[in-house]
């Protein structure tokens, strides 16, 4: 019995030893869930403002689009001023590399969840190569919105 406990033992802890280099998709979601690591990538790639307070930094999801996955970043910058700071929001899409693919500003409108090649914001959004806002952006691979429809929220979950 105990040299069949032994076995398994030494099996387990050979199988746990191979291992394999994780890949590039699993160190990205892993890098974009500590925020440390986001906020730094962010200011290494100059995507935020030195001129602006980081008010708020979080990855939302990630679109699914032709077998890219695309991160998507919610950030808020506070804009300084000696009476009222301005709040400068934005709906970043990131490459697989994270370089920004696209960059969406918004007033209200905050992303929420994304579900294949589409994003689902709280509120209608407005963006300017559409004539209505809705709530649920489509993107193509290059990070671009191709479609805005409205849905009630319900219809989504």
């Amino acid at each position: 019995m105990k040299l069949i406990a032994l076995f398994w033992l030494i099996a387990g802890l050979s199988a746990c030893a191979v291992s394999t280099k994780p890949s590039a998709q699993a160190e990205l979601s892993s890098g974009l869930t500590d925020r440390d690591t986001l906020v730094k990538v962010f200011k290494q790639k100059n995507i935020t403002d030195p001129l602006r307070a980081l008010a708020h930094l979080s990855h939302v999801c990630n679109l699914q689009v032709n077998g890219k996955q695309l991160p998507i970043v919610d950030l808020r910058e506070l804009v300084r001023s000696p009476t009222v700071s301005r709040g400068v929001n934005s709906i970043v899409v990131l490459s697989e590399d994270l370089s920004v693919l696209n960059r969406i500003e918004y007033t209200q409108s905050r992303p929420l969840t994304c579900k294949g090649n589409q994003l689902l914001v709280w509120g209608d959004l407005s963006v300017p190569e559409f004539n209505s806002p809705g709530n649920v952006l489509t993107f193509d691979a290059n990070g671009k919105v191709n479609q805005l429809t409205s849905i009630e929220n319900n219809e989504w979950f």
